[in-house]
């Protein structure tokens, strides 16, 4: 278990959140639906992968874990955060209903994102001893 990469993909998808909930906020974004939701929280493959991609093995293990612990992070950040006087007006329905599903799909984006690391690892893992092989004929 490579902790350290977990640590820096849990912080990657922190940073992603924040911003993409600033971006959100400059926009003047009214409600965060569910399918927006969905899509901004597609980049916290992002992590996931390059999680996935610092270990030698189990990168959906580590994504997922990666996701999961930024996920919790945000979920226990939210409600402090959209508490605030000067917080955007999205965040309200976002911290109360929308924090599962935060939880949820940071968990599945990091897994996601780890196992496309797994799958490159596989891909490279191939061609190598199919080079290997061309060789030795």
């Amino acid at each position: 278990m490579n902790v350290s990469a977990i640590v820096r993909g849990t912080i990657l998808v922190i940073l992603l959140a924040a911003v993409g909930l600033l971006t959100a906020w400059f926009i003047g974004a009214g409600k965060a639906t569910t399918p927006q939701v969905i899509t901004v929280t597609a980049l916290w493959v992002l992590p996931g992968f390059l999680t996935g991609k610092q270990v030698d093995e189990a990168g959906t293990l580590h994504g997922l874990l990666a996701g999961l612990a930024g996920g919790a992070v945000l979920y226990l950040l939210l409600p402090l955060i959209s508490g605030l006087e000067s917080a955007p007006s999205f965040l309200a329905p976002l911290s109360t209903e929308g924090r599962p599903l935060l939880l949820i799909l940071a968990g599945w984006w990091g897994a996601f994102g780890g196992l496309v690391a797994d799958n490159r690892r596989l891909i490279r893992a191939r061609r190598a001893a199919r080079q290997g092989r061309k060789q030795n004929d």
